[in-house]
């Protein structure tokens, strides 16, 4: 008994990274996992300025001020998700073109 849940439990704390031999995941393009890091950094660049928002709000000048940064934001957060929107297609043919073009390098 004491074998088993030490086994589990090292399972646990260690972790796996393990792979089955029956997943065959498609590595990704180098232009998505660019896009997935610029995804990761503007996420983190948008929690770091709401909280700091937040904080300035917060204080006794931006109450004086009475600016609300925060619905100016996410005003601007919706301008650019649109845009993102509106983008998408352009986005998608250039990167089928560069794909084309680059295919006689690799």
């Amino acid at each position: 008994m004491r074998a088993v849940v030490l086994t589990l439990a090292l399972l646990c704390l260690t972790g796996t990274q393990a792979r089955s031999f029956w997943q065959h995941d498609e590595p990704q393009a180098p232009l998505d996992r660019l896009k997935d890091m610029l995804d990761v950094y503007l996420e983190t660049v948008k929690a770091s300025g709401k909280e700091a928002i937040a904080q300035f709000e917060a204080s006794t000048v931006g109450k004086q001020l009475d600016l609300k940064l925060g619905e100016n934001l996410d005003t601007l957060g919706a301008a650019a998700a649109k845009l993102r929107e509106d983008v998408a297609p352009y986005y998608k043919e250039v990167r089928e073109m560069w794909l084309k073009d680059t295919e006689s390098l690799r």
